[in-house]
């Protein structure tokens, strides 16, 4: 169910019960919503749900609408409630949505959803020529999927994509032609459509109006609709905060409905999914000692894999080539002393009975038994096909017989999972991915994630202690990329932070030190012609 961040915020909002009077509801509505709820929220909440309801009164919406979802609710069971009617709860459709108060499900994009039961055909409010429907998308970003976000299982006559892959928002309601609501940079927000007749629909974002553009309608969907899929296999990676559907809504009554909706959201701290984006400066820079093979003196070998060895001494990936592209791959993998200023070891690929090619992502997995002190992971860059090779290394660090295996296409970036005992790569094709695999079958991901942030996608590090893998990203003259990825909040990799590191002009890969450094191999002598720092070296931001 792996597919791409953010950290849980704030949990449920909570007041000490400590003489605290009992609430007393205005709207009887609201009070018998909550009477359902198995977990009761306290009285905080229970103000912001009776003034919500109270809020939608007043607008002559409630009444209105066959379905209002509040997944951003403080307990599970609540969140699956239809607020306008003991029907039509959410379920579990499909893989599994990970729920968090006051943020809603999170689904994956790639096999979560959750289904509402509902059927637009068999709707009371929602219409043929009378409907609204919409939802607060937590997802800033473009989403190729988008329409899944709140659709019906299949067929596309209700779909709302935010933010396109080309930067637009669209629109279907009881149609089979999109209206386009125009440029969209940010997915985030509370977007609806609404239809009151049989030729236009009109597409909101925030209350606004974006369009009302022509769309002949056609007969209501007869399939489910569904949060995080449509159209039989799109799925979409978003979280969403309300969702709604039924009979078609004024310009004022959307603009009080977004009121009413950010009132409640505001309330609970709901935000937008982005990553935190950030810089750090280099602290320190070291060129790369003599006697990596293939190296050039004084330049230091063309390093591109890095990891942290449980000493706190480096492992390195070796190209093997020297000035050019042109030039032999006298590959090897080498460890270095903690600040890389000394070679303790170097196993090459000749030395080790293995073809001339680049290595590339490189990671240790600790053993402690049978003479094996651990074992090194590496990626080699082989035709027609790359290999992942892990090679046993013995107490006096000579090494064994390396286990070769044949990887995906374009593997280049390794990293070992402690925690998952299994090995993570990244293939840096067209689009990359990031695949998790079990030590013997690198042809079958366990997880995996379309796009990796960034472009020129490289290498991995993965930090057991939080449970995040990290992942660099760069183009060769320019400032490179630090992507982190938590995985603990959601069940699934998602980029929670961006770090750009000036002066990384040639990024490779990256280490997490104890201390909080970042530490980057930088490989700017091999790449010089577009780097103002022609040094292959070691990089640290602390």
């Amino acid at each position: 169910m792996f597919s791409p961040g953010f950290l849980p915020e704030t949990g449920p909002l909570s007041l000490a019960t400590t003489s605290v009077p009992p609430f007393h509801f205005i709207h009887a509505e609201a009070e018998a919503l909550v009477a359902r709820f198995s977990v009761q929220p306290d009285t905080i909440r229970k103000a912001l749900i009776d003034s919500f309801v109270g809020s939608l009164k007043a607008a002559d919406i409630w009444d209105r609408l066959d379905l209002l979802y509040v997944p951003a609710a403080h307990d599970e069971q609540a969140a699956r409630q239809n607020w306008v009617g003991g029907t039509f709860p959410l379920v579990d459709g499909g893989g599994t949505p990970q729920f968090f108060a006051d943020r809603g499900f999170f689904v994956d994009g790639a096999d979560d959803y959750l289904d509402t039961g509902y059927r637009p055909s068999t709707g009371v409010k929602f219409t043929r020529n009378d409907a609204s429907y919409g939802y607060f998308a937590r997802n800033s970003g473009i989403q190729a999927n988008g329409t899944a976000n709140f659709s019906t299982l299949s067929g596309n006559s209700v779909g709302l994509s935010p933010r396109s892959s080309s930067n637009v928002s669209a629109a279907r309601l009881n149609s089979s032609a999109a209206v386009n609501g125009g440029p969209s940079t940010d997915g985030y927000g509370f977007w609806a459509v609404s239809r009151s007749d049989a030729a236009n629909i009109d597409l909101y974002k925030n209350g606004a109006l974006l369009v009302s553009a022509a769309a002949a309608s056609t007969a209501p969907a007869a399939q489910y609709l569904t949060l995080g899929r449509g159209a039989g296999s799109n799925y979409s990676q978003n979280q969403l905060g309300i969702v709604f559907a039924g009979a078609s809504l004024t310009a004022a009554q959307m603009t009080a409905f977004y009121s009413a909706v950010s009132a409640y959201l505001s309330a609970v701290d709901f935000g937008p999914m982005v990553a935190d984006a950030s810089t750090r400066a280099m602290t320190s820079a070291i060129t790369l000692p003599d006697g990596g093979n293939g190296a050039v003196a004084g330049k230091g070998w063309t390093c591109t894999g890095l990891a942290l060895m449980p000493d706190g001494t480096l492992l390195w990936g070796n190209d093997g080539r020297g000035a050019s592209a042109d030039d032999p791959f006298l590959s090897s993998v080498i460890r270095t002393s903690a600040d890389g200023s000394s070679i303790l070891h170097q196993w090459t690929s000749a030395d080790l009975g293995l073809p001339a090619n680049s290595i590339q992502g490189v990671d240790w997995e600790p053993v402690g038994t049978g003479g094996i002190r651990g074992n090194i992971w590496f990626v080699q860059v082989t035709s027609p096909s790359p290999t992942v090779i892990c090679l046993p290394i013995n107490e006096d660090w000579s090494a064994g017989t390396p286990i070769v295996q044949t990887a995906p296409s374009n593997t280049n970036g390794l990293a070992y999972d402690s925690k998952r005992d299994q090995i993570i790569i990244l293939r840096n094709g067209s689009t990359s991915i990031i695949e998790w695999h079990t030590k013997n079958d690198f042809l079958t991901a366990t997880w995996s994630v379309v796009g990796t942030g960034g472009t020129d996608a490289d290498h991995l590090h993965y930090d057991a202690g939080r449970d995040q893998l990290y992942s660099t990203a760069g183009a060769n003259g320019t400032n490179g990329h630090v992507y982190i990825w938590d995985m603990a909040g959601y069940g699934v990799p998602y980029i929670t932070q961006d770090i750009t590191l000036t002066g990384a002009d040639a990024i490779e890969g990256v280490v997490l030190r104890p201390d909080g450094a970042l530490l980057i191999s930088n490989d700017a002598y091999f790449h010089r012609g577009g780097t103002p720092s022609p040094f292959n070296r070691l990089l640290t931001y602390a």
